[in-house]
């Protein structure tokens, strides 16, 4: 009846690894930060002996202002839910940590603990948050384990009015001793079992493919970040920060061949034609996408085509795209055929090629698309050529004109800015002349993430004009931006694609596929030539990069994303379908496995039966040979049953040994060692029980030897000499080599015998 020492230290690492689990699955190391030191405080307080629990009226103020604040939060700064609520169960834990007084204050720790944890398991499915929850699944049942026998060993020593000081320090010593031991072999024999219950649940008990449920609640970041976009404007002028989500895995072959990460990827999205004033925002420019007239999209449940026609390799793509809020699909240019692996609303719209998903894409989605990955010619299209050669809406003339007088300047067109017109015609100059502004662009601006300082310029007025003339610098929606509206100006069709662009360093070599991150949105141009439209990347600082050796760093980066690409695919997107999948794939297995080995047997016998009939044996002597070999391996076999069952035999009766000393709580390894090293003491117990000189239940070993005085001198002396022996073997670890073993066996074989010769009467009335 004392405290557990286990019980502290594993509370705290308990509460560390939920506040750790919910910092990383929102993102918040500074949260994190707070958390750790507000509970290392309170470790080093309690350690110290000046822990003084918070007053009753300053913890509930306390908890009514963190309650404030978190309202304050969802309603007046529009914070996500599930982060607001995750704060608050952190907070009352810091604040019970520091008002605890009784066993019910750690209750509620343990209950806010998984609450907490709960809360970041909605939030993300990352395979590193994985592994912290198995740790701490592992620890608070451990925890949970050693708080109940906390609570029972408290109970106890009020009912029995036990002081401390009154306690034997062997006692003490004793349960120190095997305490540890036993509580981590009741841990891992609860945590194999309910691991095992948990695996057999999930495989054939998954549930479908998550809807979104409560993905309104989790977790978004505010901070201005690369990453796809449906919307370019330029109202947010900041330091832009990567962002290094993963948002699809790709998989490319040209043709029947991988591209191993030699090709550079133009994964389009999305398609912008039109600049100008935001109607709703004065002096806020943006991108759209006019309306065309016969801009009828295409209805798909998961599965389109179109009429392209590809005159070289075919591009396969297998796309796993994962959850994310857009609602496109993105796919190498010329798309022939699209598939996806559920039924998935689509709609292809032929103008620009892009794929609109009917809802976001709230979980992953596998689809596979087949692409031409060429320059699309417009006349592949009904109508598609007179649609695009037309400026949909009202756009900005002063901003073209302006556009118009900056390309006549620097003289990138030669002349050919009188052609301005609102109906263009497809030249043979086209490409030739976006390849120089393209080449211009590169060539004297500068890419950057960081506009900070160059915030009031650019808002002033308008943006591309100001970045042209200007700032000369920006990231690659003003690069794509100032091209497209270049071409425009002189008469030339373009148009702005936003996408994902994925070079050599984006290629796994451990999941031969390419890693689309959120750092990898790009924007490019597409200009209408007569070989169709092709795309042009003015970007300064983004040239083509092959291929290269990773380094180290590198290596381990991508196998961790490939270990944790495989953990969504199997794992995290595991539902009924690939439950009938992996046992189709099992009884499959199974039953080729079974044939196989069907046929092998039968192919060894034919094989013997010819080596046989070679050598010219009699089929007597084949039929003698073949029953002296069944009656070896039956011997072999019964031989090995025999084995086991006297090794199962002889366990039962060390356990039984076990038991009559009295060691039979030790652990089960221990017990077996003394079961064989004290059988000595056993069988001379067992000699004195049959001339009914039986130890009372009261009496230690020690004990009950003293009070053998009514035997002779000699028997006498034996016996506590080998009670003696019995305690340093018991509790001084001393070992019997087997030559002591025979020894002290003959000894008791003779102590025997006398006591046969002793006592005859009582041995006949016991036999009666």
């Amino acid at each position: 009846m004392y405290d557990l020492r286990q019980f502290k230290p594993s509370l705290y690492l308990v509460l560390l690894l939920g506040l750790t689990g919910f910092a990383m699955a929102v993102e918040s190391p500074g949260f994190w930060g707070f958390c750790v030191l507000s509970v290392g405080v309170n470790a080093w307080l309690v350690r110290s002996g000046r822990y003084t629990p918070f007053p009753r009226w300053l913890a509930n103020v306390v908890t009514l202002f963190s309650l404030t604040y978190v309202f304050m939060q969802i309603w007046a700064l529009r914070r996500p839910p599930l982060l607001c609520i995750g704060q608050f169960l952190a907070f009352l834990q810091i604040i019970k940590l520091y008002e605890q007084r009784a066993n019910r204050d750690y209750t509620q720790l343990l209950v806010l603990s998984l609450l907490l944890m709960v809360a970041a398991a909605i939030n993300t499915a990352s395979l590193l948050f994985g592994f912290l929850m198995l740790v701490y699944m592992t620890m608070s049942l451990y925890c949970c384990l050693i708080f109940h026998l906390k609570v029972e060993a408290d109970r106890a020593k009020a009912a029995f009015l036990i002081l401390s000081d009154k306690i034997s320090p062997a006692t003490l010593q004793q349960d120190q001793r095997y305490l540890a031991r036993s509580m981590r072999r009741l841990t891992g024999l609860v945590w194999t079992a309910a691991t095992a219950m948990a695996v057999l649940v999930f495989i054939f008990f998954p549930r479908g493919a998550g809807l979104g449920i409560l993905g309104q609640l989790q977790f978004k970041t505010n901070a201005a970040m690369t990453g796809f976009s449906d919307r370019v404007a330029f109202d947010q002028i900041n330091n832009i920060k990567q962002n290094d989500d993963i948002v699809a895995h790709v998989m490319v072959f040209k043709g029947d061949k991988r591209v191993a990460g030699t090709e550079s990827l133009f994964l389009r999205g999305l398609t912008l034609d039109t600049y100008g004033p935001d109607p709703g925002r004065l002096q806020r420019y943006q991108w759209t996408r006019a309306r065309q007239n016969n801009d009828e999209d295409l209805a798909s449940d998961g599965d389109l085509s179109t009429h392209l026609v590809s005159t070289g390799a075919q591009w396969r793509q297998q796309i796993r795209l994962e959850p994310s809020e857009a609602r496109y699909l993105f796919a190498l240019p010329g798309v022939m055929r699209l598939q996806t692996e559920r039924q998935f609303g689509l709609r292809y719209v032929p103008a620009d090629e892009s794929i609109h998903a009917a809802e976001v894409v709230s979980s992953s989605l596998k689809y596979d698309v087949i692409s031409t990955n060429q320059p699309t010619r417009p006349e592949l299209f009904d109508n598609i050529l007179r649609q695009t050669l037309l400026i949909g809406g009202d756009s900005d003339a002063k901003v073209l004109d302006r556009i118009r007088i900056y390309t006549l300047r620097h003289e990138v067109t030669d002349g050919l800015a009188a052609q301005h017109s609102r109906i263009y015609a497809i030249q043979d100059s086209n490409e030739e002349i976006a390849r120089k502004i393209e080449h211009h662009l590169k060539s004297n601006f500068t890419y950057t993430l960081n506009l900070t300082e160059y915030r009031t310029v650019l808002k002033d007025g308008d943006p591309v004009y100001n970045f042209l003339t200007k700032v000369r610098r920006g990231h690659c929606e003003y690069f794509a931006s100032a091209m497209t509206l270049m071409c425009q100006s002189v008469g030339i069709p373009a148009r702005m694609v936003v996408g994902f662009r994925c070079d050599g360093d984006s290629y796994n070599v451990y999941s031969n596929g390419y890693v689309v991150r959120q750092a990898n949105a790009h924007t490019w141009v597409e200009v209408l030539t007569p070989r169709g439209w092709v795309a042009f990347d003015p970007t300064s600082g983004r040239e083509d990069s092959r291929h290269r050796s990773a380094s180290l760093w590198q290596s381990i980066k991508q196998f961790f994303d490939f270990v944790e690409y495989k953990w969504a695919e199997h794992v995290v997107a595991y539902d009924v379908k690939d439950r009938e999948n992996m046992l189709q794939s099992l009884d499959t297995t199974i039953t080729r496995t079974a044939v196989t080995t069907a046929g092998e047997i039968l192919n060894w016998r034919e094989w013997i039966s010819h080596k046989w009939e070679d050598l010219a044996f009699s089929s007597a002597f084949y039929d003698t040979f073949f029953n002296v070999l069944s009656l070896l391996i039956a011997l072999m076999a019964a031989g090995m049953c025999a084995a086991i069952i006297w090794y199962f035999v002889s366990r039962g009766r060390l356990k039984r040994r076990a038991h009559r000393i009295g060691f039979d709580t030790l652990p089960r390894r221990q017990q077996l060692r003394l079961a064989r090293q004290l059988a000595f003491y056993d069988t001379l117990t067992l000699a004195l029980h049959r001339h009914q000189i039986v130890r009372q239940p009261h009496l230690t070993a020690k004990e009950f030897a003293n009070t053998l005085v009514f035997l002779p001198a000699e028997s006498y002396e034996a016996i506590r000499r080998l009670t003696r022996l019995f305690y340093r073997v018991r509790f001084g670890n001393t070992d019997l080599n087997s030559h002591r073993q025979r020894r002290v066996e003959e000894i008791v074989h003779r102590l025997a015998e006398t006591l046969e010769k002793l006592f005859p009467r009582r041995r006949a009335w016991r036999k009666t």
